[in-house]
């Protein structure tokens, strides 16, 4: 007896049901690659299945996937852990975020970008660290700020860019701001101190 063909009606309704099941969970690429789809929030991320757990950092943020869900907790963590490129999509498709990770750990260049597709944000990252030049952006792609992290600390020269061209700039140390070196500063009131002692030095008799 020949079998009947399932009726086109049911088959595209099968069709349906297994799309809304896979848009509600991730699936893997393998063992190393992982597609995330939730309410319009598309991650394509890669993970590292680990044979033994390692002594996470207590000060650092690690980020791993687990339970259809990438995850992110200070100092340790409970599935595998995300190892390699990330990216992030807006439910526009345009690309929100893009970055790499290095054991549970954001590293090198990551760049932001809001849902035009205009960069907002660059910033360097060791290990979980910020370390590097940090750069944020207005929402047509003009750069704001530019600065410098060592060890998650501003350091050095901070830039800050205005209308018509203007630019202010802070100078840190370590996490701080260093006082100005310009008219009414603590430094230039010190240097016309000396300047006006060694004046003085100099013009008395011998």
């Amino acid at each position: 007896m020949m079998k009947q063909p399932l009726p086109i009606s049911f088959l595209f309704l099968l069709s349906t049901c297994m799309q809304s099941v896979v848009a509600q969970k991730a699936y893997n690429w393998g063992d190393t690659k992982i597609h995330l789809l939730d309410s319009g929030r598309q991650i394509v991320a890669e993970i590292l299945p680990l044979k033994k757990r390692f002594a996470p950092k207590p000060s650092r943020l690690y980020y791993w996937y687990a339970n259809n869900r990438i995850q992110k907790t200070q100092g340790g963590y409970s599935g595998k852990i995300l190892q390699g490129n990330y990216t992030e999509y807006w439910p526009n498709k345009n690309v929100k975020e893009q970055g790499e990770f290095y054991h549970g750990l954001k590293n090198k260049e990551w760049k932001y970008w809001n849902e035009y597709g205009f960069l907002w944000k660059r910033i360097t990252w060791t290990e979980g660290e910020k370390n590097g030049p940090f750069e944020t952006y207005d929402a047509t792609g003009n750069v704001l700020t530019k600065g410098f992290f060592d060890h998650d600390r501003i350091t050095g020269r901070w830039l800050q860019y205005g209308k018509n061209d203007s630019i202010s700039r802070v100078h840190y140390k370590e996490g701080k701001i260093l006082p100005e070196k310009g008219p009414g500063s603590f430094w230039h009131s010190l240097n016309l101190f000396k300047r006006h002692k060694e004046d003085s030095t100099e013009a008395s008799p011998h």
